[in-house]
């Protein structure tokens, strides 16, 4: 007689199956967000932003990397009229880097391309070694405050 009433009385609803397709479509759009915001290889990348100046004026065209003095990854982004932005999901994590600036522009002269046989114009990096193969340039990444690094570049 006990277990009659018991029967009686538990009643067990599973959910509907749009119902459980939508609970599965949220777990997989909330994974999805997440891995962006990490950079998708499980990183905590971080946008890194500023300017370049070469001898006063902003230097027109480089690129700029980031190489990480520990552990960490290399992060970079080209240069455009002074101006550099290395978005989050290409940004590197916080830490320590030294930062080389590189830049190409043309002597005036042609060189035969060793690659192709022709002949292509000679170019030369404006930028001082010391800020690029011989780098001198740090900069400390934070996870918590807005990276905005510059670099005031000497020409000699």
């Amino acid at each position: 007689m006990i277990f009659e009433d018991l029967d009686h009385q538990i009643h067990f609803h599973l959910p509907s199956w749009p119902c459980l397709a939508l609970v599965a479509l949220g777990v997989v759009a909330l994974s999805i967000l997440a891995i962006g915001c990490q950079g998708g290889d499980g990183m905590q990348r971080v946008p890194v932003s500023g300017t370049v100046t070469l001898g006063g004026p902003p230097l027109a065209n480089g690129s700029i990397t980031f190489l990480p003095v520990g552990d960490g990854v290399s992060a970079g982004g080209m240069i455009e009229n002074g101006k550099y932005e290395i978005p989050p999901d290409k940004g590197p994590v916080p830490g320590s880097y030294t930062v080389e600036v590189n830049a190409s522009e043309p002597t005036g002269e042609t060189i035969i391309d060793p690659a192709g046989g022709i002949e292509v114009p000679q170019v030369r990096n404006p930028v001082p070694a010391r800020y690029n193969r011989n780098t001198e340039l740090i900069a400390e990444i934070s996870a918590t405050e807005l990276n905005v690094v510059d670099f005031a570049l000497e020409q000699q």
